[in-house]
């Protein structure tokens, strides 16, 4: 199963722990979308990374949308270069998204071209084009993308060796190799490639993530973050869950920490200081519950 089809069945799993209140996210997440088939950023204005959520979700759980006006927007999207990976691939994920079939040949080999462009000389990837060392997050994106087109990812060994570089002794993944600091996230997407590419994950990568979690709510972005927040522990539940380690001793405190930032609006806050409710949010949020619901 591709990172996205496992993210999609957990999103989908939220529908249990959320029962009514479902019916409110889908009515948020379509309240998003703008006349122009994007949906709002944190600003309002249609955003393709915004859009990748808001979608997703809303396949997830099973809510109608406007497929032909979300199509023209990604179209128009792919007539221009893409601005750095993340964006490549979250136009590549909308298309996989929302292709009932294959994505056309032609498209397919445009997107390998401009995927490839991001490989960093060390054989990973980078968010942007001519770095020297790959990221966490590039790499995840990276295989996402390939995925979505249905491609294995070229020269996977550099990609794991890229990936293994940026190990902490601790236990944990820094995102840049330049940072000596390890991160909730940049494990999680570490230890998510690594899985994909057939590398089983180190009891001591899972060990690092249970200790993000805290006493009494979700999982901090890294040791010293002052607060927990969604993406954070959205991430790790959902990378302890694929890799096959238990989350069952912190179920409950995650989901009391999930649920203190709801919003009546239908969707969720990124932290307990945020004021805006975003469709990214709102999925990891969905995310989340998908995993400690089970």
């Amino acid at each position: 199963m591709t990172i996205r089809l496992e993210m999609i069945s957990a999103v989908s799993r939220s529908k249990v722990v959320m029962e009514d209140s479902i019916s409110s996210v889908i009515n948020f997440l379509t309240a998003a979308i703008n006349p122009d088939g994007g949906f709002k950023g944190r600003d309002k204005q249609s955003d393709l990374y915004y859009t990748v959520f808001g979608l997703e979700a809303l396949l997830a759980l099973d809510g109608t949308f406007p497929r032909n006006q979300i199509f023209n927007f990604i179209q128009e999207l792919t007539k221009k270069d893409p601005i750095d990976l993340v964006h490549l691939a979250s136009l590549i994920r909308c298309y996989a998204n929302l292709s009932e079939n294959d994505i056309e040949k032609s498209l397919r080999d445009k997107f390998v071209k401009d995927i490839e462009r991001f490989r960093s000389k060390d054989g990973g990837f980078a968010n942007d084009i001519g770095a020297e060392h790959g990221t966490a997050y590039s790499c995840f994106f990276a295989l996402t993308a390939y995925q979505d087109l249905q491609i294995d990812i070229p020269n996977q060994t550099m990609v794991v060796q890229c990936i293994q570089a940026l190990s902490i002794p601790d236990g944990g993944f820094t995102n840049n190799i330049k940072i000596n600091t390890a991160s909730t996230n940049a494990t999680a997407a570490a230890m998510i490639v690594l899985n994909h590419l057939s590398q089983s994950s180190d009891k001591k990568n899972a060990d690092w993530l249970f200790a993000q979690c805290t006493s009494d709510s979700g999982f901090l972005a890294m040791p010293m973050a002052p607060v927990p927040d969604l993406l954070s522990t959205a991430t790790a539940l959902h990378a302890l869950a694929v890799t096959g380690f238990e989350i069952d001793t912190f179920k409950e405190r995650c989901l009391d920490f999930v649920d203190s930032l709801w919003c009546g609006k239908g969707g969720f806050y990124g932290n307990w200081t945020d004021a805006i409710v975003d469709c990214e949010y709102t999925y990891y949020g969905l995310l989340a519950l998908g995993h400690l619901g089970k």
